[in-house]
């Protein structure tokens, strides 16, 4: 139960971290584009 936690955890982290990353890119490139 813990290991399948632990990577479950692990996955959602890679998720997040995967999409807070994209959301990042495009906020750069508004405001590039602003510029």
């Amino acid at each position: 139960n813990f290991v399948d936690y632990k990577s479950f955890g692990g996955n959602c982290a890679q998720t997040i971290l995967e999409q807070g990353g994209a959301v990042l890119m495009q906020q750069l490139r508004s405001q590039l584009k602003v510029k």
